[in-house]
């Protein structure tokens, strides 16, 4: 596991989120900091960092594959990136504005099932750091817990849309541990069985796709083909990690947020390859 070292820029403290100007200047020492990390093991580039312009109220770093790291060609591209706004971080898969073909082909993966190896790989690495920390909660004999700590220091992956850039809504999490979630956890039959079968119906390989997911798939392919080649301001169904400020996981993930977000970029470069291939994507 890649080790980075925070001395090398300024330390993030969960001030800096109120005084973005200041934040700026220490993610563009933290995004130098990421493309040693990432550069010859992921092949990822920086694109360039544009003059921070405090209206837009966030604070965007991206990588792509490949060489190039000029801003046009990144628009066109599949990314890695993190997002900085006052209320979150934000880190995963993401798109240029112009990246319409490598958005659809995203999507016809998803629809194909053609990413499930991968979004498994990403629920398997949530489900091993939770049962690491639920092993190490001791009970006592006149105490029976009654169900699993919901308290976690690393959050977990997710699929999310984004809408004017920058805001978040609709998060699904990849992953559920025996909690309901109506509609996106009905398998064929209706009825959850138990906590295996609590998942992402994703991953309900012996049952039929989960008619719900496919039709949300299905009208974020089609709203993607109905804007023609506009310039993009948000995307569905993005897959990543979201840290709300405020919450438990927040100062520690600052504490450690260059390996944080090193470790990110690989768990997902899988799901950017699959995207980019060979840059060959479909017409339809």
């Amino acid at each position: 596991m890649t080790k980075c070292s925070p001395q090398r820029f300024f330390k993030i403290t969960k001030y800096d989120f109120d005084t973005f100007d200041r934040l700026y200047k220490k993610a563009h020492k933290l995004a130098l900091e990421i493309q040693g990390n990432v550069e010859e093991e992921l092949g990822l580039t920086l694109a360039d960092i544009s003059e921070f312009v405090p209206s837009s109220g966030a604070i965007w770093l991206r990588w792509a594959k490949g060489k190039d790291s000029s801003e046009r060609v990144h628009t066109r591209k599949a990314l890695l990136g993190v997002t900085f706004t006052p209320c979150d971080i934000r880190m995963g898969l993401d798109f240029g504005s112009n990246a319409h073909q490598p958005k659809r082909k995203y999507y016809e993966l998803l629809l194909e099932r053609k990413l499930e190896e991968e979004i498994r790989a990403l629920y398997e690495l949530d489900r091993q750091y939770f049962r690491s920390k639920t092993a190490s909660v001791t009970v006592s004999s006149a105490s029976r817990l009654k169900k699993p700590p919901t308290s976690r220091t690393r959050p977990g992956y997710c699929f999310y849309d984004t809408f004017w850039h920058y805001h978040i809504r609709n998060l699904r999490e990849v992953s559920w541990y025996g909690e309901s979630s109506t509609g996106w956890m009905l398998s064929r039959t209706g009825m959850i069985r138990d906590v295996e079968e609590a998942l992402f119906p994703y991953f309900l390989p012996y049952h039929e796709p989960c008619p719900l997911l496919a039709w949300v798939i299905e009208k974020a392919l089609k709203e993607l083909q109905q804007q023609g080649e506009k310039p993009m301001t948000g995307h569905k169904l993005l897959v990543g990690r979201v840290i709300k400020r405020g919450s438990e996981e927040f100062p520690k993930m600052l504490g450690n947020i260059s390996n944080e977000i090193v470790n990110t970029f690989r768990e997902l470069s899988p799901i950017l390859a699959r995207i980019e291939g060979n840059g060959e994507y479909s017409k339809r």
